[in-house]
């Protein structure tokens, strides 16, 4: 079942709203809650941080002006361990602050002050491309007992440890974990193990632009 967006007059949309400016933080949430939405503030850095580490949102707004830890180094934590769509908040205009933020993960960036209806539109754009584009997905696929998962770039030997019972084996030899690989380019992790196999050699999916 797909999840709920902004737009689609379902159940309220769980947003959180990292920013200091305590009465932007309420008037939103009135706002927000008459389209679906369900806005929770945090109004310390390190705490929003904290809470969108969580889980459970659909889209963080982070300002970028805060005290003790600013909107980059939030969102910049935040890429680290989430993908968790992010709109940057700010009163600084100048151009390099926009790219800043936006290379550094940015989804959107909205100068203030800014009308509602605008961000609310800029929430519900963010929120269906991102679904777009977690339709697009690949699914994982196993191919001689070799699973493959191109969403995650990770590849799992279940040959040995699915006879003996036991969980999936890495094709690092690694219990616990499978092989994460950056471009496409595995055939030298299990090469030797495919040529001894019965059947069709395994599919190695190339990544665009990385010869083989």
């Amino acid at each position: 079942m797909a999840e709920p967006s902004a737009d689609d007059g379902g159940a309220a949309v769980p947003i959180l709203l990292v920013d200091d400016d305590v009465e932007l933080g309420g008037l939103m949430r009135d706002f927000f809650a008459c389209h679906d939405v369900r806005l929770d503030a945090e109004h310390d850095a390190r705490r929003g941080l904290a809470r969108a580490l969580e889980g459970g949102y659909r889209l963080i707004i982070v300002d970028v002006m805060m005290p003790g830890l600013d909107g980059f180094e939030v969102l910049r934590q935040l890429r680290k361990r989430s993908q968790v769509p992010v709109i940057m908040l700010t009163a600084r205009t100048a151009l390099e602050d926009r790219v800043e933020g936006l290379n550094a993960g940015a989804d959107d960036y909205l100068p203030k002050p800014f009308g509602p209806e605008e961000l609310l539109a800029r929430i519900r754009a963010v929120l269906r491309r991102t679904d777009r584009a977690e339709a697009m997905k690949p699914a994982a696929f196993e191919v001689n007992g070799v699973r493959l998962n191109p969403a995650t770039r990770q590849v799992c030997d279940r040959l040995l440890s699915g006879r003996a019972g036991a969980h999936a084996r890495p094709v690092h030899g690694h219990p616990g974990a499978a092989t994460r690989w950056g471009p496409f380019r595995v055939r030298e992790r299990w090469a030797g193990r495919a040529r001894a196999l019965p059947g069709p050699r395994p599919i190695v999916l190339p990544r665009p632009g990385v010869p083989d």
